[in-house]
């Protein structure tokens, strides 16, 4: 059976998209070493990578004796117009700090709640930093929760996101670049050592560079997600758009060094669209490894634009478990065949409900898929499975 970990992006990027600088997954030591990009050049004397769960996933550890992590990174590569970072972390104190350079950038949590602080140039050469207060309180749940900050100048807005859920929003002025110290260093982890407790806090970090460009016209479509996952043995990439104009299809690459990519499927487009939209791609053969895939998309012209990277990690795991169940096609056509996929044959309960409550249909079932005839009118519907091992709830598009 393989294994995924999987690092959720929400970008409301229109007018640009996020170029990958680094990236830290912990999978394998030593600490130090990026999956992406320039390896740190120190980090805290105690910190290590352990065990998250038993299942084989590793994380970074400020260890024992008590250190922060500080994990620093060679600041020149981060003298950058726009940013957008993210890193999975388990709260385990009041005070920590995700990423910070200097006292030009800080993203972290203070007094155990989310915050973030950041300078932003102004057309003299002087700063203006922008401070988001308490954003909210962090919990103490013994859960790996996404955080995300985005900032970019083609818009003049920044956004938090906690589980891919917007927290927090400033809307400043178009053109805007950020304001660095250059000769300061970027530092995951500072202020960060778990209480002592000596367990991993941190895991899948990431850092993308967003360039200002005040002649790129907008984008065809406007990403609202894009994200991968291990299931069955197969990669399940799904995304989602906020709108999409003259869009023709989409196409999915990958690659195993993030700089020599391969198609590995195409995905019609919806055209025009002002709606939410959500599309999913299967790579049944998927790389053993560390591997990466890109999101492209054509216009009805011929061009090509490219959106973001997330990087998957695969591996063997000793242990088979019983992973989500597939929904697909998403989006469905109104009036066809939605196919529920199970990693194993199983008692289920599958329910279908529209967004009011209301059940439209359901299944109870001893197999390993279940068809649905979905409705006729458009919309998102909800489809809940329910069994000893999944508890799972998917939207799904009717077009």
């Amino acid at each position: 059976m393989k294994k995924i970990f999987t690092i959720y992006l929400i970008l409301f990027v229109h007018y640009t998209q996020a170029q990958l600088i680094s990236s830290f997954s912990w999978d394998q030591g030593p600490v130090t070493k990026a999956t992406f990009g320039p390896d740190a050049i120190s980090v805290g004397s105690s910190s290590r990578l352990s065990p998250i769960d038993d299942q084989g996933a590793i994380g970074l550890n400020p260890g024992s004796p008590k250190r922060d992590i500080d994990l620093v990174l060679d600041g020149s590569a981060f003298n950058v117009e726009g940013l957008d970072v993210s890193i999975l972390f388990r709260r385990e104190e009041s005070v920590a700090y995700f990423f910070q350079r200097g006292s030009h950038f800080t993203f972290g949590i203070s007094g155990g709640s989310l915050f973030v602080r950041f300078r932003l140039k102004n057309e003299d050469g002087s700063f203006e930093e922008i401070q988001s207060g308490s954003i909210q309180t962090v919990p103490f749940d013994d859960v790996f929760h996404a955080y995300q900050f985005v900032y970019d100048p083609n818009q003049g807005m920044a956004n938090v996101y906690v589980d891919g859920q917007s927290v927090y929003q400033y809307i400043g002025g178009t053109g805007r670049v950020m304001h660095w110290n250059t000769s300061e260093n970027m530092v995951i982890g500072a202020k960060s050592d778990a209480s002592g407790r000596n367990v991993p806090i941190y895991d899948n970090a990431r850092i993308n560079q967003i360039v200002y460009n005040p002649v790129l016209p907008p984008l065809p479509i406007s990403l609202l997600s894009f994200e991968g996952e291990v299931q069955n043995e197969e990669v399940v990439l799904q995304w989602q758009t906020l709108t999409e104009l003259y869009t023709d299809y989409f196409v999915i690459e990958r690659s195993a060094n993030g700089k020599d990519w391969a198609p590995i499927g195409r995905v019609a487009a919806a055209g025009n669209s002002n709606e939410l939209l959500a599309y999913t791609l299967v790579d049944a053969t998927p790389l053993e490894g560390l591997q990466y895939y890109r999101l492209v998309e054509f216009d009805q012209s011929g061009k090509r634009y490219e959106y973001t990277i997330i990087d998957v990690n695969v591996e063997t795991a000793p242990v088979a478990t019983i992973t989500q169940p597939i929904c697909y096609p998403n989006p469905v056509v109104g009036g066809n065949t939605l196919q529920v996929k199970f990693t194993e044959e199983m008692a289920t309960t599958v329910v279908l409900y529209d967004m009011q409550g209301n059940l439209l249909q359901k299944q109870v079932v001893e197999a390993s898929q279940v068809s649905l005839k979905m409705p006729t009118q458009r919309g998102v519907y909800l489809v809940k499975v329910i069994s000893e091992q999944v508890n799972h709830t998917e939207k799904i598009i009717v077009n």
